[in-house]
């Protein structure tokens, strides 16, 4: 190893989640500033000033009946009820004996611009899983991911990651224990088709609570913001690099849900960014 040994002394393990400002005064005050992506402790521009940005409403559902999701396309062996005036999602696979079934993807009816707001309220009923939603998903080729090219999906993660879609996607829940992450809860940013980590967030919603959480994403341009009750918990500019493919402009928009997981929505809404 570069520079000899490396020691770690003085662990502590604790069986919660430290505020932000308790953490912040345990962390030496040599370190403070530096390392903030390993030290949990990101530091994240403001909201983004969408006053007066609203365009067009593009699309809007309440989620609360079968008849305003009878367009919506499902991909795997999905579970949906509808109770408390929201939409309920579970898997008929709860227990995966291999991990890899059980998943499901459930998509918007439409093809979205590069530049939007969207909009939905979440609540876990289940404290472990992970929950996803993709946008700016199409073909390699550009193509629709409906597109009769393309091959038939059934939910399995690699289909969505390293298949025939290129999208990016955001885990805004998450509390997995495969997930090989130091901070199981954070936000991710992930861009596919070549399955790369973009960004790390912060705590957006924490196992265990059983509210629903408002959630806001803004996409403009290379530019995607993560908000959730009004707090932003993910900022990220894709560089449009050789290491993660050129920035990705409009497409579908999908959620997914792990099998081990269930959870509530209702109220999403898509409005073009002006």
């Amino acid at each position: 190893m570069l520079g000899g040994p490396n020691r770690v002394t003085d662990v502590q393990i604790l069986s919660r989640y430290l505020e932000e400002e308790e953490a912040a005064k345990q962390t030496p005050e040599d370190l403070r500033g530096k390392h903030r992506h390993l030290l949990g402790q990101v530091i994240l521009p403001p909201a983004m000033d969408i006053d007066g940005r609203k365009g067009r409403l593009l699309y809007s559902t309440k989620m609360d009946n079968e008849a305003d999701m009878k367009d919506w396309v499902l991909e795997g062996p999905a579970i949906i009820d509808f109770a408390d005036k929201s939409m309920i999602m579970r898997s008929q696979i709860p227990d995966p004996p291999d991990g890899s079934t059980g998943h499901f993807n459930y998509w918007c009816p439409n093809v979205f611009p590069e530049n939007i707001i969207v909009e939905w309220e979440f609540k876990p009923y289940s404290d472990k899983g992970v929950c996803h939603i993709f946008f700016a998903a199409k073909g390699q080729n550009g193509e629709d991911i409906f597109a009769l090219s393309q091959p038939e999906r059934d939910g399995h993660f690699q289909q969505y990651i390293n298949g025939m879609i290129n999208n990016y996607y955001l885990i805004y829940f998450s509390n997995n224990r495969i997930m090989r992450t130091s901070n199981l809860a954070t936000v991710w940013l992930v861009k596919s088709s070549k399955q790369s980590i973009m960004a790390l967030g912060q705590i957006g919603i924490k196992p265990g609570v059983k509210d629903f959480h408002r959630l806001r994403m803004i996409k403009e341009g290379a530019h995607v913001q993560l908000q959730v009750n009004g707090n932003v918990c993910l900022d990220f500019k894709d560089p449009g690099s050789r290491r993660w493919g050129p920035v990705l402009g409009g497409g579908r928009i999908g959620f997914r849900q792990m099998a081990v997981t269930m959870a509530a929505y209702r109220n999403f809404k898509v409005w073009e960014l002006q």
